[in-house]
């Protein structure tokens, strides 16, 4: 009888065998690590999009707090014609801000009218006047602005003694448009 001894691979297939093993160990090596750079890149550019969205989101604050002290600090009787949209009413001598204010770090919403992200919002009817009968929760109306307790269909331009404003920053940002609004009720000091 025969012995049978088991048949070994020669020296030359047995590393060519090796080779092979190892040349796929180092493709799924290099598809794990290209996987791992892509999730780090990633991780990063996120972190630095979030970064930019709080600077600016920071920004309109702060820009709209400074509008609300601008508003404050003016004359009283003066806010209405110097931060709204009619010209007629301007104080003489004047430069008349209007509505719109520049935030210098953001840009204003595509179709802005005036390519400006602030703006002073002021409870005016379609007509430019502030009338005491408007419906309007965003400024708490209707609202006796001339504190004589009626709510009325009159135009109160001129003998208003609280004035609620919204100050409104909407800026374009690379994740969409966004906004930021601050409300106050101003009276004479």
């Amino acid at each position: 009888m025969r012995h049978r001894f088991p048949v070994r691979p020669s020296s030359r297939a047995n590393k060519r065998r090796q080779a092979g093993l190892t040349l796929v160990e180092m493709s799924v090596s290099l598809v794990v690590l290209t996987i791992a750079i892509n999730m780090t890149l990633g991780a990063i550019t996120s972190f630095a999009g979030l970064e930019e969205a709080n600077q600016q989101k920071t920004d309109a604050y702060l820009a709209a707090r400074r509008m609300v002290e601008t508003l404050q600090a003016a004359q009283f009787g003066d806010v209405l014609s110097l931060y709204d949209e009619n010209p007629v009413n301007d104080p003489a001598g004047i430069v008349v801000p209007g509505p719109g204010f520049a935030v210098p770090s953001l840009d204003a919403v595509e179709g802005d009218p005036d390519g400006l992200a602030g703006r002073v919002l002021l409870p005016l009817d379609a007509a430019g006047q502030l009338r005491e009968d408007q419906i309007d929760a965003s400024f708490g109306g209707p609202r006796d602005l001339n504190a004589d307790g009626i709510q009325d269909a009159l135009d109160h331009s001129n003998d208003y003694i609280i004035l609620p404003v919204r100050v409104r920053i909407e800026w374009r940002s690379r994740s969409g448009d966004r906004f930021v609004e601050l409300q106050t009720l101003l009276s004479p000091r």
